[in-house]
């Protein structure tokens, strides 16, 4: 599949480079006129390429600090969680501690006094 889609990309580009090709033949300017006019257009294709590398290098900063800041959010989080339910656990643990010891049941094989 790779490889097809390889091909069509050859085509389209050589279709571009036919039709630039063509254009240039048939044009109605000078040569020179021509160079200079091809070579403003590159000068805002570089431009236009600045603007959206930096543009998308700006949000891939403001991506990453959200990410950032999230995870510590979430850290934080947890940690609370935690805290809390050892906090729980040493409570519970200190309750059971001061809580009566019951009484043991009794064996089956007992017989009940009176009985």
């Amino acid at each position: 599949m790779a490889k097809h889609e390889g091909s069509e990309f050859a085509w389209f580009l050589a279709g571009i480079a036919l039709g630039l090709a063509g254009a240039l033949l048939t044009a109605p300017q000078t040569g020179e006129e021509t160079r200079r006019r091809l070579g403003e257009q590159a000068e805002r294709g570089r431009e236009r390429l600045r603007e959206a590398r930096q543009n998308a290098s700006g949000r891939g900063r403001e991506l990453l600090d959200d990410a950032a800041e999230s995870g510590r959010k979430v850290f934080e989080r947890g940690r609370e969680l935690y805290k809390s339910g050892r906090n729980l656990a040493e409570e519970t643990a200190a309750d059971l501690a001061e809580a009566p010891t019951p009484e043991p049941l009794a064996d089956p094989g007992d017989t009940a006094p009176g009985a």
